[in-house]
């Protein structure tokens, strides 16, 4: 504890420390030492305390961080049993059901945009998502735009309900990271449009993209009636209707392009009041199978490698008391989630890796019934994830 003060009550607004650690995991004797300066450059003399560590082991070094480290911040994994430790750990029973009934429209492929032409197209008729991701890979300016059209015989509306997309980025991994945490907001700026008989409309046209720049965008949306939805890569200063018109289908490149019948998914589990370790795993195939769907373009049947443009909605009861960790177990992610309504940005800088260790989300106090965790892959990260339920002791450890 600093409990320095200056004679002069000019204020101290520098200090040093030798051998101050959050916690001490040797035994002995440590000498912690304290030198202030004020503002003028005056400097104490250097104040040392002795202290005597026991022999009693309260917590090991990974235990004292999940009990105590910084809610959004990393812990670091620094032995291979650890590692071990959390591989082996008891899944809990994940089961998944369908949430909503929404059509998710997804334009993922080509990734990147060699040719103009149409990405993908196909319609929505009541509630739907519209998810793109795509890159401008060539020498010369591309007018990304998704072009709605009324094919039917009388007026359509098309209401937006729920909105993420971000402006032309050569950062890929941040366009994802921002249309995430736009989306998990829940902000809607985009008003009620009207769609005539045989009438094209941009529904969504954003600054055009220069080489190397890519852009992500989500949109729930709810339509009247049945509305066409394309996806085009075109010249800048082309027309909604000439976009609309465009037949030249751009050909699939291993990215995940299709529509969906599911686009949101809940996910219930029991952690069991946390006695050891528990996770469960977003993106893998295996506890979380990915969505089928049909590329209307190639007239097959797709996955959804990844489930991008999916939410979970993920409730976990009887968590106990447990610091609820993050595991970038497939590379390097970056992107935003809420754990009972509160927005977290996993990380706020930086990405996750593998070699950071964990990243602290959230501690529960042990008398929740449930925690709820809703969350969408970001586009440019990389999966599976792992979520953690770490029990916290009562200052004792095993």
């Amino acid at each position: 504890i600093d409990l320095s003060y200056d004679v002069e009550g000019d204020g101290i607004p520098f200090a040093s420390w030798k051998g101050r650690k959050e916690a001490f995991f040797e035994p002995g004797e440590h000498t912690v030492s304290l030198q202030v300066e004020d503002s003028n450059g005056n400097k104490s003399d250097w104040f040392s305390k002795t202290i005597t560590i026991t022999n009693e082991t309260v917590y090991s070094p990974v235990e004292f961080e999940m009990h105590y480290a910084k809610p959004q911040s990393f812990v670091k994994l620094t032995d291979a049993q650890l590692r071990q430790y959390f591989r082996n750990s008891a899944k809990m029973d994940v089961s998944s059901e369908l949430l909503l009934q929404r059509r998710l429209l997804v334009s993922d492929s080509p990734e990147t945009i060699v040719e103009h032409g149409t990405l993908y197209r196909d319609w929505v008729n009541g509630d739907g998502r519209l998810y793109a991701y795509h890159i401008n890979g060539m020498d010369e300016d591309v007018q990304f735009a998704i072009v709605a059209t009324n094919d039917g015989p009388v007026p359509v509306t098309i209401e937006t309900t729920r909105q993420g997309e971000v402006y032309p980025s050569s950062y890929v991994q941040l366009i994802g990271y921002q249309a995430s945490v736009d989306f998990l907001v829940g902000d809607v700026s985009k008003p009620v449009l009207t769609l005539q008989p045989g009438e094209s409309v941009a529904y969504a046209m954003l600054p055009k993209l220069k080489k190397g720049q890519g852009i992500n965008l989500m949109y729930d949306i709810k339509t009247s009636g049945r509305v066409q939805f394309t996806f085009a890569a075109a010249k800048p200063g082309a027309s909604a209707a000439e976009m609309a018109a465009n037949t030249k289908e751009l050909p699939y490149n291993m990215h995940v392009r299709g529509t969906f019948t599911m686009s949101d998914i809940r996910m219930t589990a029991d952690a069991g009041g946390t006695k050891q370790p528990v996770r469960f795993t977003i993106g893998d195939n295996v506890d979380d199978v990915y969505i089928r769907g049909y590329d209307v373009f190639r007239q097959e049947f797709v996955v959804n490698y990844g489930n991008f443009g999916v939410m979970y909605n993920i409730r976990v009861h009887h968590p106990g008391k447990a610091a609820i960790v993050l595991l970038a177990r497939g590379g390097s992610y970056k992107g935003p989630l809420k754990v009972n309504g509160e927005l977290m940005l996993a990380p706020a800088s930086g990405v996750l890796t593998p070699l950071d260790g964990v990243f602290l989300l959230h501690r529960t106090a042990g008398d929740e019934p449930y925690i709820d965790i809703e969350f969408t892959p970001a586009a440019g990260s990389n999966l599976p994830l792992d979520f953690i339920f770490y029990p916290l002791s009562d200052g004792k450890s095993d």
